[in-house]
């Protein structure tokens, strides 16, 4: 048995790490984000303490990697919140990445209106993806102050809760040390660190696929799944996040209960599955309804074909993303394609999956010192996922049929075809969509490594793989700066 004292005074040293650390920065010229800094931390790191038991040297490792984790996150969420105020105002912050500062904006004009008679009125006139986010920002702001901060130590916490979530299930799946794994690749996953440290949406998706995973399987492996409401209520909850947030991701989930009703071969469990299947479809067909007869009522017909179709043929809209996303050889592969038929594009989905791997292929610029601290976590740090997170992603896939966890395999087919849909449909140019997919690919991906380095052969195996990896990565970055020269 482990002595107390010597495994937890190093847990006790990160725990304060996590809070000095990121405290620090913030006295160092954002001292208005202090107290919640501190409090969302405190929230954290009992999170870690509740989810996370220590009872063998993986968990242990598992609950110090978290610490560690929170501590970076929280600090950097405080520099990309003082880069936000040195390149705008606190009223009119400065957000990189996509619609954030539209969303603080909304978010703000909507805390005014909470207590309000028009409050639904004023919702109900923004357009349905500028409806969510901003709503729950609101209810943040009316409730803690409407300060930038505060909507980003929101999304730390999602994107933190999340790996706690991914964690979760692969320890009911696989065991302590798959799940340490698992965790540790989620944690050096850039995509995740990137959209917990700024003002976006993503975080809440990523959150209530994790959410809904690891309701799934509670419900699926647990004996007191009926006469426990909590995965219940996490599924429901799931629902409802993906659906004020990108509701066509909501198609995703009866996917995901079909492909484990394949997988699993209980009858029992087929049953609870289909069970499932028929509620999702029945809460999405209801949801998507009452969109289009909202649509129609609007405008008519046109109105709704042109919602449904969307970014499947809007050309102008998909060229507008490449011109925005992409430049050099990207823009030269992808800007025909933006012009080409739904066949055409289908037959191009692994050159757009290669696409949307790589990018941001731009690690050596100088945005973050330029324009936004905020995009070293998007081109510095997105060098961890092309030489360790990645390459095991990839090995996974070849080890993919080697498995027997029906439940993870079920889940990896899940992200495998939502991160091939996502680059179908934007072209690859914008991967920060496709950061969801990788919720339901991670925990298998931790097994894979797990065992890998369980056995010699695998593990012989395993360092082949990534030396062929990165023998054609040096030799496609040589084809790549021969085209852009």
């Amino acid at each position: 048995m482990q002595n107390p004292t010597n495994s937890e005074t190093p847990v006790a040293v990160f725990v304060f790490t996590a809070f000095a650390v990121p405290a620090l920065f913030s006295l160092m010229g954002a001292s208005d984000c202090l107290l919640t800094l501190l409090l969302t931390n405190a929230f954290a790191i009992g999170l870690v303490f509740f989810s996370v038991p220590s009872h063998d040297k993986y968990l242990h490792k598992t609950r110090i990697a978290m610490l560690v984790y929170l501590g970076l996150l929280s600090s950097f969420a405080v520099l990309s919140y003082k880069s936000s105020l040195a390149h705008g105002s606190p009223q009119s912050p400065f957000v990189p990445g996509g619609d954030g500062e539209a969303y603080y904006a909304l978010g703000c004009e909507l805390s005014d209106a909470v207590s309000s008679s028009n409050f639904l009125a004023t919702v109900e006139n923004l357009r349905i993806n500028y409806r969510g986010y901003p709503l729950i920002l609101s209810l943040l702001f009316a409730a803690l102050g409407k300060s930038l901060f505060v909507g980003i130590a929101f999304n730390y916490l999602l994107v933190f809760s999340s790996i706690i979530l991914i964690f979760a299930v692969s320890l009911r799946t696989s065991g302590s040390g798959p799940a340490f794994y698992t965790t540790l690749l989620s944690c050096l996953t850039p995509h995740f660190f990137a959209q917990g440290t700024i003002l976006q949406k993503d975080a809440v998706i990523i959150f209530a696929f994790a959410l809904f995973l690891y309701s799934s399987v509670f419900v699926l492996r647990s004996s007191r799944a009926f006469s426990s409401m909590t995965p219940w209520l996490g599924l429901v909850l799931s629902l409802l996040l993906l659906g004020i947030t990108r509701l066509p991701f909501l198609l995703v989930l009866p996917a995901h209960v079909a492909l484990l009703s394949m997988f699993r071969t209980s009858r029992i469990t087929k049953s609870l599955s289909a069970c499932i299947g028929i509620f999702l479809i029945l809460a999405i067909g209801l949801i998507a309804m009452k969109e289009i007869f909202d649509r129609f009522a609007q405008g008519g017909i046109e109105t709704v074909t042109s919602y449904s179709l969307g970014r499947l043929t809007d050309t102008e809209s998909l060229k507008s993303s490449v011109d925005a996303s992409s430049t050099g050889m990207v823009r030269w592969l992808t800007t025909p394609l933006a012009n080409a038929n739904i066949l055409q594009r289908i037959s191009m989905v692994p050159l757009l999956v290669l696409i949307q791997y790589l990018l941001p292929f731009v690690f050596w610029t100088t945005q973050f010192i330029d324009v936004h601290t905020w995009f070293f976590a998007v081109n510095q740090l997105h060098l961890l996922w092309l030489v360790l997170v990645g390459p095991a992603f990839l090995f996974s896939i070849l080890q993919f049929t080697k498995q027997n966890n029906a439940t993870l395999q079920a889940s990896f087919i899940t992200g495998l075809l939502l991160y091939a849909f996502v680059a179908y449909v934007y072209l690859g140019v914008i991967p920060r969509y496709a950061t969801p997919a990788l919720v339901f690919i991670l925990p298998l991906v931790g097994v894979v490594v797990f065992s890998s380095l369980g056995s010699l052969q695998l593990k012989q195996r395993l360092y082949q793989f990534y030396f062929a990896y990165f023998g054609l990565g040096f030799l496609g970055l040589f084809v790549y700066l021969i085209r852009s020269a």
